[in-house]
């Protein structure tokens, strides 16, 4: 959802997140040391509940085999994978080899939804948590 890669096409839609503004967060996960295998974790969470609401994740792995999944939580609170497969808690749609990653690094921004699919940059003044 948050993002673009050509050819990947998911049944969640970035446009179907209400305008407004959000948190995004990039989590970085690695293996092991003796690993060149990486995660990538970006996730969309509401300001006002810091709730994640959306997540794209990618997978690096040792073989240099790219994998992308996104997940969206749904009106009914059910998560949902860019294959519509769906389950009560996000969890249990990752792979669960993620249990053996370690977060190495995390970064976010603030940034508005204009409800048709568009993250924009907050201003630098303006990223104060959101406010």
């Amino acid at each position: 959802m948050i993002t673009d890669l050509p050819g990947f096409v998911s049944v969640n839609k970035l446009e179907s997140l209400p305008s407004g503004r959000y948190f995004v967060v990039e989590s970085i996960y690695q293996p092991a040391a003796e690993s060149s295998a990486l995660v990538t974790m970006s996730e969309i969470l509401t300001v006002a509940g810091n709730r994640t609401v959306a997540v794209d994740l990618q997978v690096l792995t040792d073989e240099g085999e790219l994998r992308f999944r996104d997940f969206c939580l749904t009106a009914s609170g059910a998560w949902r994978d860019s294959y519509g497969a769906t389950a009560w808690k996000l969890h249990d749609l990752l792979p669960s080899e993620l249990a053996k990653y370690t977060l190495t690094s995390r970064q976010g921004t603030v940034v508005d939804h204009d409800g048709h699919g568009n993250l924009l940059q907050v201003p630098a003044r303006e990223q104060n948590y959101g406010a």
